[in-house]
């Protein structure tokens, strides 16, 4: 899908570069580069690797994003207008093209695609560590993974559906992935998620859960990127039926995860035991697995109180912030 010239420099790149790949970031007008698990890297046209922008770099034209996504999309943009209005692209590979706009409404038909950004999937990825396997084995509550951008957020989700739903720990359970963006389960059949998982893709968290309590009666749902209030309380009213919930979330440590609204909201409702948290220098490693009285000692340190006693444990907000006095409003 590539233009015929940022191919053959990519392609060169790609071979030769002895380190892991992330994103390939196409920018009209700009050097083309990527991100690997050295940092930036930029291309030159005849496909070599810098730290810098090098004399002879593989400039992008102005046209060829576009270009990029009517290839992608086989020159049918309604087959794929509700993904071009939401700004990405999931192709069945897995891969996920993210769209940069500029004018119009943000799509194809009104606005001019300005940049990409091509997401390479990571296949098959265990993880080397013992206490996730415990924890997975015997689930006695829900997991949150947190991690910064290019940590293997993602990849972790897919470990946790091939685990549970695999038989890995000598069970097989029933899980639901709800892939609203199409990166769990790619965009057809690109990863392995387990035998007994089903996979509601395309919708948005609220009717994908709904659905999934009332008619795939789920032991464990597992969804991507927990981002807005409303995911929240679509998580918040599956968590009645007695599901188990698997998620993942933004945050580069467990002090900033536990200042952020919508974590709060859902730790006050004993959604997740445990927290997963990934390391920030080294893709696809886990850093620590926290309990939930470690997070609640963290919550504390951090000016907030929790009060424990079984059912009845409360989380409660100072109202020091928006976020704040919008949890200690639900509670």
């Amino acid at each position: 899908m590539l233009p015929p010239g940022i191919a053959f420099a990519a392609a060169r790149a790609f071979e030769a570069f002895p380190g892991d790949i992330y994103e390939l970031r196409l920018i009209g007008g700009q050097c083309a580069f990527l991100v690997t698990s050295a940092g930036i890297r930029f291309l030159s046209a005849d496909g070599g690797l810098s730290g810098g922008v090098p004399r002879m770099p593989l400039t992008v034209g102005r046209d060829e994003p576009e270009e990029l996504v009517e290839r992608a999309i086989g020159y049918s943009g309604f087959a794929h207008e509700e993904e071009l209005k939401q700004s990405f692209l999931t192709r069945a590979d897995g891969t996920r093209i993210g769209i940069a706009y500029t004018g119009g409404t943000g799509s194809l038909k009104t606005g001019r695609v300005a940049s990409v950004n091509i997401r390479l999937p990571v296949r098959g990825a265990a993880f080397d560590c013992p206490a996730l396997d415990a924890l997975l084995r015997e689930l006695p509550g829900g997991v949150l993974v947190a991690g910064g951008p290019n940590t293997g957020k993602t990849t972790l989700l897919r470990y946790c559906c091939r685990y549970l739903a695999g038989g890995l720990g000598g069970v097989y359970r029933k899980v639901c992935a709800v892939d609203e963006r199409m990166e769990l389960a790619g965009g057809g059949e690109a990863f392995d998620l387990g035998v007994c998982t089903d996979v509601i893709s395309g919708r948005s968290k609220r009717e994908a859960i709904l659905t999934a309590l009332r008619l795939l009666s789920p032991e464990v749902i597992v969804c991507d990127e927990i981002g807005s209030c409303r995911e929240t309380e679509s998580i918040l009213e599956g968590l009645n039926s007695g599901v188990t919930f698997i998620a993942s979330m933004h945050a580069r440590d467990l002090p900033q995860l536990a200042r952020r609204g919508q974590f709060l909201r859902l730790f006050e409702e004993n959604v997740f035991s445990f927290v997963v948290m990934l390391s920030p220098a080294e893709r696809g490693k886990i850093a620590s697995v926290y309990s939930y009285d470690e997070v609640a000692d963290e919550i504390h340190r951090n000016g907030r109180v929790v009060l424990r006693g079984g059912a009845d444990r409360v989380l409660r907000e100072y109202p020091e912030t928006a976020a704040c006095r919008s949890a200690a409003k639900a509670v």
